[in-house]
């Protein structure tokens, strides 16, 4: 998290809950369940099932999906009406690191008649 994007409060708010270990705790179970179980759902789901709702992904231009997928595509295979774009000059805390970015990303999908 870079200081410069992230204010004081924000910042001691997040090292506040890495302290707690019930909270690291959850956040790995969370990683761990992304990286293997989840994987598995997603697979038998894979060609039956989609999204059938309007659909929003935001990322970071820096964060880590960036370099290594096609996010827009990614999403394609699961979600019928998507929506979504990239976050300039961000990371992994884009909303924190470009709030005015994201706020109107949100809006934009969110307008009646938009998505």
């Amino acid at each position: 998290m870079n200081p410069a994007y992230v204010d004081a409060e924000a910042r001691a708010d997040y090292l506040a809950a890495a302290s707690d270990p019930a909270v690291v705790h959850a956040m790995c179970e969370d990683y761990r369940a992304g990286a293997g179980f989840d994987w598995s759902l997603d697979a038998a789901d894979r060609g039956r099932r989609s999204i059938t709702c309007p659909t929003l992904v935001l990322w970071g231009e820096h964060g880590a999906l960036s370099p290594w997928f096609d996010v827009l595509e990614t999403w394609h295979v699961w979600a019928e009406d998507l929506h979504g774009w990239q976050i300039a000059d961000s990371g992994h805390f884009f909303p924190e690191e470009r709030p005015a970015e994201t706020s109107a990303a949100l809006r934009e999908f969110f307008r009646p008649g938009s998505a």
